[in-house]
């Protein structure tokens, strides 16, 4: 979990740019349980923008390409995709990229 607080922010700050996007009333929280896709809030294009956004954040903050579809794969089925759901999914695959002897940007 040493990494989970920066991955939460490039959530929120995708969460951010999708918002700018949207009609207030479809805006998504910008807090833990907040469910992703957003409850219906966001359509197919909406969730692509924002999980191409938070890829690149994540690649901006830990110079390290994932893919946050696969990330969002991870959990089971009956577990709802939260942004803390999403953010400890990240961080295991950051944790299986990353190899002895190569730093992640802290």
């Amino acid at each position: 979990m040493q990494y989970n607080k920066q991955i939460i922010q490039a959530i929120y700050d995708a969460i951010g740019d999708v918002n700018r996007a949207l009609e207030p009333e479809r805006a998504l929280e910008r807090a833990p349980e907040t469910a992703l896709p957003g409850d219906g809030k966001l359509d197919s294009l909406q969730f692509l923008n924002f999980t191409v956004a938070v890829e690149e954040n994540i690649e901006r903050v830990f110079k390290q390409t994932i893919s946050v579809t696969e990330a969002a794969l991870l959990g089971a089925e009956s577990e709802p995709l939260t942004v803390t759901a999403l953010a400890s999914r990240i961080e295991n695959l950051l944790g299986f990229a990353a190899q002895p002897g190569v730093g992640v940007a802290s």
